[in-house]
């Protein structure tokens, strides 16, 4: 439908959390199992059960969507890091502060960025490793990696093993002709084709490029449903970050 031509648009009907037009992210449809230690970044969030990915940014912060940031984090919920297997225990940390970015607008999830805070720092090792951030702005057409655990199909099938998969880097320009209410300065897009891309259950994840976090996975019409997937873009978000973080480092 894109990259290759463009087709007419077909408008798609879909359903996703407080009634909004668009759909939250989980992990890979049509992607395939990452080798063990080689997404050491890569977190999972729980509160009470699996809600969102995220990503280990330093050793007491992690880096995830906005919308993912619960009112009761804080009480209820962990960061699990250590395992590339989500039915194994790995190491659970709890958070101490949750901080989602403050103009976030959920109905289009414009700003979907957001912070927590670990109450002890993390234990860097094989399993366990800080991913950098990207500061300058991903070409068009770059290949970039989408990480992430949860349903893997739009039936809700699921998978133990982390998965990956390579997709695009889309100009907004072309994006917004897709998706023209819900594409901000603050996005990034990508593509891989119909039947591949993210769907919902786990928002937060990274889009990475050559080693480095570039995106932060946010929404999507569908499950691999030949649309964009669509992602926070690092470079728009990193001053707050850094502002955010040094605000709360007491």
């Amino acid at each position: 439908m894109f990259l290759s031509g463009i087709v007419p648009l077909v408008l798609l009907v879909v359903h996703s959390l407080e009634a909004s037009p668009v759909e939250p992210l989980a992990p890979i449809i049509g992607g395939s199992n990452v080798e063990d230690k080689k997404v050491p970044y890569l977190v999972s969030i729980t509160v009470n059960s699996f809600v969102c990915g995220g990503s280990i940014i330093a050793d007491r912060w992690i880096l995830t969507a906005a919308h993912c940031v619960k009112r009761n984090m804080v009480k209820n919920a962990a960061v699990r890091v250590e395992t590339n297997n989500f039915t194994a225990s790995g190491t659970l940390y709890r958070i101490d502060r949750a901080i989602a970015h403050e103009k976030y607008f959920r109905g289009a999830f414009r700003d979907d960025v957001g912070l927590l805070r670990l109450r002890s720092p993390l234990k860097f090792g094989e399993r366990v490793k800080k991913i950098e951030l990207l500061s300058q702005i991903v070409p068009y057409n770059a290949t970039l990696t989408l990480v992430g655990r949860g349903y893997i199909s739009k039936d809700n099938k699921t998978t133990k093993i982390t998965q990956m998969i390579k997709a695009k880097n889309i100009a907004l320009k072309l994006c917004r002709k897709m998706q023209p209410d819900f594409i901000y300065p603050g996005h990034l897009c990508t593509f891989v084709k119909k039947g591949k891309g993210t769907c919902s259950g786990d928002s937060g994840g990274p889009v990475v490029w050559y080693g480095r976090q570039v995106g932060i996975v946010s929404w999507s019409k569908g499950c691999g449903a030949g649309y964009f997937d669509v992602h926070s873009r690092i470079s728009y978000f990193l001053p707050w970050i850094k502002a955010t973080i040094a605000a709360n480092s007491d």
